[in-house]
């Protein structure tokens, strides 16, 4: 039986309500790693290491833990945590229009290389030093596994049983050190900055949900703007704790409201668009040659399974080796996609038409990607949706049923495809310029695509720099 991933969170957050207060608040902040360890994620690998690098490792880190509290840091303005690169694009619209107002941007964040980028020159920057990671005693993990024995047998759970319990305390055993440590030294950092609001890239993960966490009990406001998909109601949605969420658009609202969100969310756009609002409107007609289909999926990850992702891959390298002659594959790879499994499945295939950049250009841009292409297709992706602004049509493979709750299938927006074979007409009749496949999706996408992202007037990160600046005067 598949059980919803997002069942998992609507859990865990029922747990926490029940466990005692010495526990609850750690708990809440370390929701992903036992979120990871339930679902058996191949990905998490948390055991201490030892040994003499690991001990210089450690005093190391100690040293430019302290250096970093002792900076002299520019305080009372708004403190921006950046996490990955894809939370760039949307804090720095709004940034440049605060600090076009000379209000005080520090951006902060574990990364050195996302610090680095050229585009943040002009602001103040905090690089965190993370804490080391060791485990917890064996009395301190036997203490919890009694506290959460007890919430458990007060709570009514969808997914997690008592056979979860040895997992969720592995899971404690392995992390709760590192983060009752990261939160000890976000208290000291935020203490120091003294902030009067912050923008957080994203606070699900245990560093953004701590840092989160430090500045709501400090009763310093927070907001975050929407970064991704959202169009499928999901536990996941329902953890945020962030006080304020800038979303693009009434879908996005809803499926926050659906999942139990309770923080205050207001509609502004997607800051990112706006930029590219004369590019998004460039109709995509197709082009001469041979069909050009943009891949690009998600990777393995919340909504996804890793054998969903490589039977998705092994289908698209079957398809592309029986049209090699007409069609042409472009492979955008996601920051959390891993270029392993494409090399695995077109391993011996000598295929000439894979792809994995743009014919003469260096660009990463989806949407430069997406006006070079005849058809998208890709998973649960947002590029979904970044191609229907784009006027191309999508395809949304689906080899297992994961996605068919999701909004812009359940609309009717996207040419939904479970088989290979489905998939191959699909492809065969568009390289022949038969696109009546997509005659049904077109006038649904264009629609999805405006209640998704709201307006599309260049004006969104004006809308979320004024919601947010009534809090730095």
């Amino acid at each position: 039986m598949n059980i919803d991933k997002g069942l998992y969170f609507n859990d865990l957050r029922t747990i926490q309500a029940h466990l005692p207060e010495n526990y609850s608040r750690t708990f809440g902040q370390m929701i992903v790693h036992y979120y990871l360890h339930l679902i058996k994620s191949p990905h998490v690998n948390r055991v201490a290491a030892g040994g003499v690098k690991h001990q210089i490792a450690k005093v190391l880190r100690g040293i430019q833990s302290n250096k970093e509290l002792n900076k002299n840091h520019v305080t009372k303005g708004l403190l921006v945590w950046v996490a990955e690169n894809n939370h760039l694009p949307q804090a720095l619209p709004v940034t440049r229009l605060l600090s076009e107002k000379n209000y005080s941007i520090t951006y902060i964040s574990t990364k050195k290389q996302l610090l680095q980028n050229p585009l943040l020159n002009s602001y103040n920057k905090v690089l965190l030093n993370l804490p080391e990671r060791k485990t917890a005693t064996p009395q301190q993990a036997k203490a919890f596994e009694t506290a959460l024995k007890e919430a458990i047998a007060k709570c009514s759970l969808e997914a997690i049983t008592e056979a979860d319990i040895p997992t969720i305390v592995k899971a404690f055993r392995e992390d709760v050190a590192y983060t009752q440590k990261l939160e000890e030294y976000l208290q000291k950092l935020i203490a120091k900055i003294n902030p009067k609001a912050a923008l957080i890239g994203y606070d699900i993960p245990t560093e953004g949900r701590t840092f989160t966490d430090v500045l709501n009990g400090k009763k310093i406001p927070t907001f975050m703007i929407q970064h991704g998909a959202m169009a499928k109601v999901d536990g996941i949605f329902g953890t945020h704790i962030t006080k304020n969420i800038f979303v693009y658009g009434e879908v996005s609202k809803q499926v926050l409201r659906d999942s139990g969100c309770k923080s205050d969310i207001k509609i502004t756009g997607a800051p990112y668009l706006d930029s590219l609002v004369q590019k998004l409107h460039a109709a995509g007609s197709r082009q001469k040659g041979k069909l050009k289909v943009l891949v690009a999926f998600s990777g393995a990850g919340h909504l996804t399974s890793t054998e969903h992702h490589k039977k998705s891959i092994a289908a698209l390298v079957q398809v592309a080796e029986k049209n090699a002659e007409t069609t042409e594959f472009y492979f955008k790879l996601h920051p959390k996609d891993n270029r392993s499994y494409y090399n695995t499945a077109l391993e011996g295939k000598n295929l000439k038409n894979v792809f994995f950049a743009l014919p003469n250009s260096q660009s990463n841009d989806i949407f430069d990607w997406a006006l070079f292409a005849d058809i998208m297709l890709t998973g649960a992706s947002t590029v979904a949706i970044e191609a229907m602004l784009c006027r191309k049509p999508v395809i949304s493979l689906d080899l297992t049923g994961d996605y068919k709750e999701l909004s812009f299938i359940k609309e009717e927006a996207v040419k939904y495809i479970t088989t290979t074979s489905e998939l191959e007409t699909v492809i065969e009749e568009a390289a022949a310029n038969n696109f009546s496949a997509f005659d049904s999706t077109s006038n649904k996408a264009a629609q999805y695509a405006k209640k998704f992202y709201g307006a599309t007037d260049g004006q969104a990160a004006q809308r979320c720099a004024q919601l947010i600046e009534p809090y730095l005067n």
